[in-house]
């Protein structure tokens, strides 16, 4: 127990030690709170459907997803097109593993294309998606 009682002493002392080096970290003002974002209203128009925009693109990943079975599936924007194409080839390919990224892809053009084709092949043992950052340049997303 006395053990337990210097070590919890000794501690206390160099975190105090340790905190003196430092002044700011002792006069620093409260953490504020940034102010609120403004939500943009809601619309009652219906959303437009959305599609492809790169149809070669989406063509070209139908056609690989039916021509052999997949062990994982990539689907996303240019962040997943845009891996780095020798690394992907020496790494991922032999792997079994299908880049289906479309550059400039937003989330709901994704499942559109989800759903006209992209997933009819076999299925993988996992899908992988990186989507969304293009939605945030979207007016209306």
């Amino acid at each position: 127990m006395r053990f337990l009682v210097a070590c919890a002493l000794i501690c206390r002392t160099a975190v105090i030690s340790f905190l003196a080096t430092f002044p700011v970290l002792l006069t620093a003002a409260p953490a504020q709170a940034p102010t609120a974002l403004l939500c943009p209203s809601f619309t009652s128009r219906a959303p437009t459907l959305p599609e492809p925009h790169d149809v070669p693109r989406f063509n070209e990943i139908n056609a690989a997803i039916k021509i052999q079975p997949y062990r994982v599936l990539f689907f996303g924007d240019s962040l997943t097109y845009g891996f780095n194409t020798d690394v992907w080839r020496e790494h991922m390919q032999p792997r079994g593993v299908l880049n289906a990224g479309v550059s400039g892809d937003r989330t709901d053009q994704l499942l559109w294309r989800l759903q006209h084709g992209n997933l009819d092949g076999p299925p993988p043992q996992a899908v992988i998606l990186l989507i969304g950052s293009n939605d945030l340049a979207q007016s209306d997303a």
